[in-house]
């Protein structure tokens, strides 16, 4: 420790209140007491201290309880020097610093200010270089220290994250994202938080794709282990795009265009969680935006309609109700699925128009049915809420003139809502939740067990159903089988009804009646087809 930071051990350990900045200090204390817990108990963090000259070091320290260990016995500290106050200039000449330590944000991280003049200055060093290069007739060989790499890091599902533990635990992992950044960067490297789950990061004398890919190896590595944060273990894990020098940049906004497509990319295009900028992807972008062009006239024209897939008891194959789910047939592209327009529709801000004209369609539908083939269990619809519609304030309006109009009793129509839409805003849901069934419509949580916290939802929100997600099934094996039968057991003392998804075969079905399952819907029984089809299978109402 005394070579780091100028200090003996005895010395560091009777003024560590005094040596450690105030602004790390509380950040250092939670750490070493959550070690203390326990043996095995192991934190990681990056904190700023004063060396003996005067100037500040970052120091990364990983500390491990051994309490348990016959021979150690104590808690051990590994002490690594990851920056110094006099030398967190890049090794390129005309770089400008990204400021003293006091500066920073907790967890190493930068203002955003700071972050994007040290990126404008990347570029301006960068251009002059290569101008310089050309004008004198110099060597061809390339100059590592004027390149660059700009990462922009996004946590998946951070919206859930502050929906469903608050914003003081977002803010939590937001400083412990910064820590485990400063443990893989070096000093020379800047990163900032720019704001909700995302981060910049620029990373110096990096300018091509594969030492770029090396680099973000470390990135991704950092979030193997769980974040500990008020109370939770939270597993993390981040969405990376980047943008090298090695393309010419005339500005800081273009580099930041460039990466944000590769973040875009690294996920809905992929599946991947990261990505490299490639021109392709600007070709990509034009094609969707022309799709977007086509949505917004495939509305006008009435170019989606709606299939309807059968909701049928298990016990006997009854069909009881319908899922009402949008098709979109594009007079030139043909079928467009229902996973690129869906996500489309919400980002262009045509989910709203979309969902009110499947609900209408849904409801008339289910009326004329229930008209038609009156029996002493009216069929019930079930259609699926957006985050967008359920944060519109017309919502409710919007639901009694359907019914109103249509006809259809509210108690036979199901509100479809995932958990990701809950967790956007919890409030927001449950106070439109509350005024819906006040009105008797009833409400049923999609995609059950794919969430951070399942099992809470179920209080805070009043539910008349919820849909076992299809990857219980389909993963098959015992441990699903009774996590299947726990949720039925849990859902049924609370009077919830349950349905299972993506019923594909026999087994799965005879499984499901054999845990007591209520309904199911899926391919054994029958795919989403349109109203005429569909109408046929009611007159008997028993699937054969």
């Amino acid at each position: 420790i005394e070579t780091l930071i100028g200090h003996t051990l005895e010395e560091a350990v009777d003024g560590a209140e005094r040596l450690i900045r105030v602004a790390d200090l509380h950040r250092v204390r939670q750490a070493y007491q959550s070690v203390l817990e326990a043996p095995g108990q192991r934190a990681s963090l990056s904190f700023w201290v004063t060396h003996r000259d005067g100037h500040l070091v970052q120091l990364r320290a990983t500390a491990v309880n051994r309490r348990d260990d016959g021979v150690l016995g104590s808690i051990l500290i590994r002490f690594n020097a990851v920056a110094d106050a006099t030398a967190r200039q890049s090794s390129a000449p005309g770089f400008e610093s990204d400021g003293p330590p006091d500066s920073q944000r907790p967890g190493g991280l930068a203002p955003r200010v700071q972050f994007a003049e040290a990126l404008s200055a990347a570029v301006k060093r960068k251009n002059a270089r290569v101008w310089n290069a050309s004008r004198f007739a110099r060597s061809t060989s390339r100059d590592r220290r004027y390149d660059f790499t700009l990462v922009l890091l996004e946590l998946d599902r951070f919206k859930m994250v502050v929906g469903g533990f608050g914003p003081q635990t977002a803010d939590a992992v937001v400083v412990a994202v910064g820590d485990r950044l400063a443990g893989v960067l070096r000093g020379c490297d800047v990163f900032a938080h720019l704001g909700g789950g995302e981060f910049g990061i620029l990373l110096d004398a990096v300018g091509d794709v594969p030492h770029a890919t090396r680099v973000t190896d470390g990135l991704l590595g950092a979030f193997e282990e769980r974040f500990r944060v008020g109370g939770h273990a939270l597993s993390i894990s981040p969405i990376i795009g980047f943008a090298t020098s090695e393309r010419p940049y005339n500005s800081s906004d273009e580099v930041m265009r460039d990466a944000a497509a590769a973040a875009g990319h690294a996920l809905s295009r992929t599946g991947r969680k990261r990505a490299a900028y490639h021109t392709a992807m600007r070709l990509e972008d034009k094609e969707e935006m022309q799709l977007i062009v086509a949505l917004h006239e495939g509305l006008e024209k009435r170019q989606f309609d709606v299939h309807y897939q059968p909701i049928v008891r298990v016990s006997s194959s009854e069909v009881v109700g319908f899922e009402a789910l949008a098709r979109w047939t594009h007079p030139r592209l043909g079928a467009i699925p229902p996973a690129k327009f869906i996500p489309m529709a919400e980002e262009c801000g045509a989910m709203g128009d979309l969902g009110r004209r499947v609900l209408r369609q849904a409801c008339e539908q289910a009326a004329t049915w229930n008209a038609i083939c009156p029996g002493s269990s009216p069929l019930s619809i079930s259609v699926n809420l957006a985050g967008s519609q359920l944060a519109d304030p017309k919502l409710l309006k919007e639901v009694e003139e359907a019914l109103t109009e249509t006809g259809l009793a509210p108690e036979q129509l199901k509100l479809e809502i995932t958990e990701s839409v809950v967790l956007e805003n919890l409030e927001l849901a449950a106070g439109a939740v509350a005024q819906l069934r006040l009105y008797g419509v009833m409400f049923s949580l999609d995609d059950f067990g794919t969430g951070f916290s399942s099992l809470s939802y179920l209080h805070m929100l009043p539910y008349d159903q919820l849909k076992i997600d299809r990857s219980f099934l389909t993963g098959g094996g015992l441990k699903n089988r009774i996590i299947i039968s726990a949720i039925v057991g849990l859902a049924k003392s609370l009077g919830i009804e349950v349905v299972a998804e993506g019923v594909e075969s026999e087994a799965q079905r005879d499984a499901l009646d054999a845990v007591g399952c209520d309904f199911a819907q899926g391919y054994y029984f029958a795919k989403p087809m349109p109203a005429s089809e569909a109408e046929q299978l009611i007159v008997g109402r028993v699937l054969p």
